[in-house]
C-alpha cells in the first residue's frame, strides 16, 4: 500500500492494519507498506498554480512503479486533492485527479480517494463537486 494521507489518517491506517494482525513496521521495511505525508506531497507536486507531471513521477509514480515491480498489484490511498481544495486550488485538485487516473491505466493501481466533504460547501465547490465525482468508478459516502 502506498499511502499520501494526513499524519492523523496515516496513523488511523497503521492502527487498522495492526488490529486486522498485519506487522506494520515489518511491512514498511519490506516497502509494502508506503507512509507519506499528503501536504509534503502536494507542497512539492506543485510548480506555479498547477502539479507538474514530472514531479508527480518523480513522487508518486516512482512509489507505485517500485511497489509494483517488486509486488504486483497495488493499492494507493491519495488525500492529497482534498487538501488542494480545502486550500482553494480547485484547478490543481482536478488536474491531480487527473494524473492519478492516468497513473492507473499505466499501472495494476486500485486507489481509495480520501475527501473532507466539509470542504465542499459553496455552490461554486457544487460544480467542481461534480468534476471531481466524475473522475471516480464508484463514490461512497461516510457521514461525519
Amino acid at each position: 500500500m502506498v499511502a499520501f494521507g494526513t499524519p492523523a489518517h496515516l496513523r488511523a491506517i497503521e492502527k487498522r492494519l495492526v488490529a486486522e494482525g498485519h506487522d506494520v513496521e515489518k511491512a514498511r521495511a519490506r516497502g509494502q507498506y508506503l507512509p507519506f505525508d499528503a501536504r509534503v506531497a502536494m507542497n512539492a507536486l506543485i510548480e506555479g498554480e498547477l502539479p507538474a507531471q514530472h514531479r508527480f513521477e518523480e513522487i508518486i509514480g516512482a512509489e507505485v512503479s517500485r511497489a509494483v515491480n517488486e509486488f504486483g498489484a497495488v493499492r494507493a490511498f491519495g488525500e492529497i486533492v482534498s487538501l488542494m481544495w480545502r486550500d482553494g486550488k480547485r484547478q490543481a485538485a482536478l488536474r491531480l485527479e487527473q494524473m492519478w487516473n492516468e497513473a492507473i491505466g499505466l499501472y495494476p493501481l486500485a486507489l481509495l480517494c480520501g475527501y473532507n466533504v466539509r470542504a465542499f460547501t459553496s455552490a461554486h465547490d457544487a460544480a467542481g463537486v461534480t468534476g471531481i465525482i466524475a473522475a471516480h468508478t464508484s463514490v461512497l459516502s461516510k457521514a461525519a
